[in-house]
């Protein structure tokens, strides 16, 4: 299994060359620049951070329009403690690409590291593919070897990483050292064994993702708005994207929410889609989530004094009838952005509590 934000993610950056026309609304920041930032602002619970006001009421699509589960934002979920468990599965190709190749690795940080800098507490591993099935017995008693379950698999790699600690808030990453063909990703506040990662027998099942140049120079541009350095990914200089979902406790997605970051300038691109989850593309109109729940923000900020995001999702206080509502918060992250780089963030309210 793998973080469902993931699954709308690869088709809507893939789009985002291509917008629907729209006219772009006006935005926050006294310029031109096509920002999904909306004119107008609410304050939002339990935050120092304005966001930017949604057009529309929150609600959940896929349960009949329902209000947000909230209850686990500033009350977190106590799970009890964790175990150490396998983490292991497939890799998919996100967005472009054909097939997992050799020297990409994937390696867990605990979640106060820098993954860009610092050796993983968790450690990391070699992707396996395909052609490491040769000369084994894949059929008997080497069937649970890494090769022959790439050979399983859509994207014919495979991974596996023992000792991995559950319940707490962890980073992935999926790089391959001195490959320009692979692009660094990195899946932030990933909690092993909670919501849709669940452990059986020691084993937690979950597809890494493999992103390549060739789909992050489908990226931009969008309105105008390019990645600053993305001509050249290899020379660690330039700028980068965030992308993920909005979703309640309960793991549903959120239509009506938006986001921003402490590190937004007018250099800095949010926008949302048109809740096509079989065909996303960006609706430079909208101010908020669609029913997909998806974001992307293109060309955040990732120099020294400015690569530290503190990413906020919100939505108009459902208790609010009249014109001057406030926002209730969704969810808070704080994470890095890196040059030439993917960086994933899905809020999901509060992280659980190990106790």
């Amino acid at each position: 299994m793998r973080s469902a934000c993931l699954l709308g993610l690869a088709a809507a950056l893939l789009s985002v060359a291509c917008p629907t026309g729209n006219a772009p609304p006006p935005n926050n920041n006294n310029n031109n620049n096509n920002n999904n930032q909306g004119g107008d602002t609410c304050a939002v619970s339990g935050s120092a951070l304005e966001l930017p006001l949604p057009d529309e009421a929150a609600t959940l699509p896929d349960f009949s329009g329902t209000l947000p589960d909230l209850s686990c934002v500033g009350s977190p979920p106590a799970i009890g403690p964790g175990e150490s468990v396998t983490l292991q599965g497939c890799i998919d190709i996100f967005g472009l690409g054909g097939k997992a190749k050799r020297g990409v690795k994937v390696a867990i940080y605990a979640d106060s590291q820098d993954p860009k800098l610092e050796t993983p507490t968790f450690g990391e591993t070699d992707v396996f593919i395909k052609l490491d099935a040769s000369g084994h017995d894949c059929a008997g008693a080497e069937a649970s070897y890494e090769g022959c379950l790439a050979a399983a698999c859509a994207k014919e790699g495979y991974y596996r990483i023992a000792n991995i600690p559950t319940h707490v808030p962890l980073t992935m990453k999926v790089y391959a050292p001195g490959d320009d063909d692979v692009i660094e990703t990195f899946t932030w506040g990933v909690v092993f064994d909670y919501l849709d990662t669940p452990a059986a027998a020691g084993v937690v099942e979950y597809e890494a993702n493999l992103v390549y140049k060739s789909t992050y120079d489908s990226i931009p541009s969008l309105a105008g708005r390019v990645v600053d350095g993305a001509a050249n990914t290899a020379d660690g200089v330039g700028r980068g994207v965030l992308a993920g979902e909005v979703r309640d406790c309960q793991e549903r997605i959120v239509q009506g929410a938006t986001i921003t970051t402490d590190r937004y300038d007018p250099s800095t691109k949010i926008t949302y889609f048109d809740g096509n989850t079989d065909d996303p593309k960006p609706n430079l109109a909208r101010l908020s989530t669609n029913t997909d729940g998806l974001y992307v923000v293109i060309n955040a900020t990732t120099d020294a004094t400015t690569s530290l995001h503190t990413l906020v999702a919100g939505m108009i206080d459902p208790a609010c009838t009249g014109e001057d509502c406030s926002c209730t918060q969704i969810g808070t992250r704080t994470i890095r952005a890196y040059p030439d780089s993917v960086s994933i963030v899905t809020f999901r309210g509060d992280f659980p509590v190990d106790e």
